[in-house]
């Protein structure tokens, strides 16, 4: 098992929240999202995750750094392809909530 407890990565919480009729929308916009993150420089891996109720998606991106976390933020691509969601976000569609966390333990099986 491999064991590290440096604080080298740098992980975005991204919790989204809508009424079962924009569910479809939000998993559409996301999708494309999913494949905009592993082009961005310092990108490690992302997940997404469904409730069981169905009522919330997860998206769990690892990233180099937060200096690489924030310079996706910042790309030209990124924001042009995000519209879209944060079009579900703006009119009240959708809900997001943002949280970034430092690894400071990461523990793997071998």
């Amino acid at each position: 098992m491999h064991v590290s407890t440096a604080n080298e990565q740098f992980t975005a919480l991204i919790e989204f929240t809508s009424e079962p009729s924009e569910r479809p929308a939000l998993l559409e916009q996301l999708d494309t999202l999913a494949g905009l993150f592993p082009a961005q420089p310092g990108f490690i891996s992302q997940h997404f995750l469904s409730s069981a109720d169905g009522a919330r998606v997860l998206c769990y991106v690892q990233w180099k750094d937060e200096a690489s976390h924030l310079a996706c933020l910042g790309s030209d691509q990124v924001a042009a392809d995000s519209a879209p969601l944060m079009a579900l976000v703006e009119a009240g569609r959708v809900q997001m909530h943002v949280d970034g966390y430092e690894v400071f333990h990461t523990s793997e099986a071998r």
